[in-house]
């Protein structure tokens, strides 16, 4: 990312991909590990919250996940680039 000037950072390209790929993989595996009560990963309401949920722009799903899970996902984002810059 870069600042020109205006106090906002840029994103690149590469780097909005790789935000998009990890929101992706976090709405998948929260997807992938919902427990349901009551209900089942085939009822039509919890396929209708999916398909919903599928149609987020990105900082949708972000604010959804913020909100069902209580972390906000850039923290993770940047740890993670950290990570994989570090290793």
């Amino acid at each position: 990312m870069r600042n020109r000037g205006h106090g906002l950072p840029d994103i690149d390209s590469h780097s909005l991909r790789m935000r998009k790929l990890y929101i992706y993989i976090l709405v998948q595996d929260l997807k992938d590990n919902t427990e349901y009560i009551n209900y089942s990963r085939y009822s039509r309401v919890i396929g209708w919250l999916w398909d919903i949920l599928s149609n987020f722009d990105i900082s949708d799903k972000a604010a959804f996940l913020q909100f069902v899970t209580g972390i906000y996902y850039k923290e993770i984002y940047m740890k993670l680039i950290y990570i994989c810059r570090h290793f």
